[in-house]
């Protein structure tokens, strides 16, 4: 019998976050259903005050089942080892057969995110485009607090016109700073409609077939507002955890 073990890294490879969301919005619909078992967490005692939980998964009709089992020991922190050691048996749910063991805390941590994802999808606005993440994800650093902030724009749109009032009729008649940049353009099939040196000539070349709107409208006029500025994306990121600058006496 094989046993796979897979590692944080292998994890991380071997499950996108795209198909993480997939997978965890499954699993909800089948919780929602009734198709879903998740009994309570089962835990027992280990030394000192730490514990250990297990979780047990299935899902009726699905090949495979699933326990995790977590340890917690709070004296790993002052031996400079992690808080939580975490671990996800799979079996073959028709057989009982363990197919696998995976890395539990990269697990979680793939599973958190994708549940953020599923309600982001479910929730968010079909316009939105702020998205903002807040929480202390790190375990054994529960004072630890990330918030991630992320913003994206739609370019603004706008036309190419000719400088000057090309056609002469005066519109929008506001004054000849408006009047003389309104007239749309009309965008040349090839280079050499437009009377101009070979500098310019490929210029307009590399224009007309790099320029998603310029390439369009070849041999036509453009029209108004139909070209877009390129999306503007913003990300921010903010840790922060608390320390004491004097532990051996009352900070004052």
């Amino acid at each position: 019998m094989s046993l796979r073990l897979l590692r944080a890294p292998e994890v991380a490879r071997g499950c996108a976050m795209t198909e993480a969301i997939e997978a965890v919005a499954l699993g909800f619909r089948a919780l929602s259903e009734g198709r879903a078992h998740a009994p309570a967490r089962v835990g027992v005692p280990l030394a000192g005050t730490g514990v250990s939980l297990a979780m047990p998964c299935s899902i009726d009709g699905w090949a495979y089942a699933s326990v995790k089992v977590v340890n917690v020991a709070p004296g790993n922190v002052a031996a400079g080892l992690p808080l939580i050691h975490a671990a996800v048996v799979l079996t073959d749910a028709r057989t009982g057969r363990t197919l696998a063991v995976l890395d539990g805390t990269s697990v979680t941590a793939l599973r958190t995110g994708a549940s953020g994802g599923v309600a982001v999808r479910a929730l968010a606005r079909p316009d939105a485009s702020v998205l903002a993440l807040y929480g202390a994800p790190i375990p054994g650093l529960e004072s630890m607090e990330i918030s991630l902030l992320y913003t994206g724009e739609s370019g603004l749109p706008f036309s190419y016109v000719y400088r000057g009032d090309y056609n002469g009729d005066g519109y929008p008649g506001q004054g000849p700073a408006f009047d003389r940049n309104n007239d749309l353009m009309y965008v040349p099939l090839e280079p050499f409609e437009v009377p101009s040196g070979f500098g310019t000539s490929a210029r307009l070349k590399a224009a007309l077939e790099t320029d998603a709107c310029l390439r369009e409208f070849r041999g036509s006029i453009m029209l108004r507002n139909h070209c877009r500025a390129p999306w503007q994306n913003r990300l921010g990121l903010r840790a922060g955890h608390p320390t004491r600058i004097c532990p051996e006496i009352p900070c004052q």
